[in-house]
Formats: C-alpha cells, structure tokens, sequence
C-alpha cells in the first residue's frame, strides 16, 4: 500500500521504494525468508511501517507496526470473528473477510 505517488527504484522500475504498508501471502517455502530477510530488508524504506504476513493454511494474520526505528508493535489474530487492524491505514478488516471462501481442514 502506497499512500501518494508511487516512487520508482532507479534499477527496478517495477519496484516501488515508498510503501506504507506490505502484506505477504505466506507459504510453506517462502515462510522463512518473508519472516526474516525480506522484512530485515523492508524496515531499511522509511516510509515503510506496517508489515502484514498472512498464512494460507490456517486462519491466523500477523502484523506488525513500527513504533519507532528500534521498535516495532507485534499483533496475532487466529480466530475468524476477530477484527484485523491495520494501523498506518487506520482500516478494520473482519479475518472472515480476509479468509473469505477458504475452507480449512480440521
């Protein structure tokens, strides 16, 4: 999410260099590198202050939301009548919305 006109990264014209908020659809393979490096990486933009990591095999959505440059506001939701809040974008989202059409296994 971008609030504004995009920036483009010089080197990567397809890459914007001015998020407010990124949310990531984890998977089974990309789960270490989306918790680890690549948000590493992402807290380096400055505009960058809110990070959503959501898990597709389970109901449960993470966010974390920068307080200050040291400090970051962690938030776990996993239960499907749970409201998400997305801070940067002062938004509610139901988790029953954000899963909507997705049919666990027991």
């Amino acid at each position: 999410m971008i609030c504004g006109p995009i920036v483009h990264h010089p080197d990567h014209p397809e890459a914007a260099t001015n998020p407010l908020l990124i949310v990531e659809v984890i998977s089974e393979s990309s789960e270490s590198y989306d918790r680890g490096e690549k948000f590493k990486t992402y807290r380096l933009i400055p505009s960058f202050c809110e990070y959503v990591l959501i898990e597709q095999r389970t109901p449960l959505v993470e966010v974390f939301y920068k307080i200050d440059s040291k400090s970051w506001r962690y938030r776990v939701y996993d239960q499907l009548h749970q409201i998400v809040q997305f801070s940067s974008l002062e938004v509610e989202i139901p988790m029953e919305e954000i899963y909507s059409g997705i049919h666990f296994q027991s």
